[in-house]
């Protein structure tokens, strides 16, 4: 995401903005597959618990203002975006922040991010270690047709190829079944 600007998310009424939209598109993916397991196992009324790490600076007062506001727009069939929040499953006084070492979540989706950080981030002899976010194939959510591209694993921008990646940083998106060309 190094360079690249969303306007439209810019102008959200919080301080960390960018925070929050990566939120959302994360919150995307998680809600619809919370809403899908409820249907599943019979529990229509089940709410997620979102949990974050406490970092400096980050308002989760804000988070849950910025969650209403796009509650609002989606309310208003306003969404700039074409996927919405499963609002069936969000219930925003259970949201939290926890220190990271009290939780093995919060670990746990460190060990995600950082897999994936690594098979895009790229090393000063030009290449990239995607083998650890590759491992995690088997524990990827995907979609209703099987796909695990705009699901389990989120690319932005969108379309690819506008990210301008390296043959290199482009195997993991490949891997999970992205074009990467026009």
């Amino acid at each position: 995401m190094r360079g690249y600007s969303n306007r439209r998310a810019q102008i959200v009424p919080t301080r960390n903005w960018f925070y929050c939209w990566m939120c959302r598109l994360l919150l995307e993916r998680v809600t619809t597959f919370c809403s899908w397991r409820n249907a599943i196992d019979g529990i229509p009324n089940a709410k997620l618990k979102i949990e974050f790490s406490e970092r400096g600076g980050m308002s989760y007062s804000q988070f849950r203002a910025y969650l209403q506001w796009i509650r609002l727009q989606s309310q208003g069939n306003a969404l700039f975006l074409k996927r919405d929040l499963d609002w069936s499953v969000i219930d925003t006084a259970l949201i939290e922040a926890f220190g990271h070492r009290s939780r093995a979540g919060l670990q746990l989706a460190d060990v995600v991010a950082s897999s994936f950080y690594q098979a895009v981030d790229l090393k000063s002899d030009g290449t990239c270690r995607p083998h650890f976010a590759k491992a995690l194939k088997p524990r990827m959510a995907f979609d209703s047709s099987k796909n695990i591209a705009d699901f389990g694993v989120k690319a932005m921008p969108s379309p690819l190829w506008k990210a301008g990646l390296t043959d290199t940083q482009k195997e993991i998106f490949e891997f999970y079944g992205y074009r990467t060309e026009r």
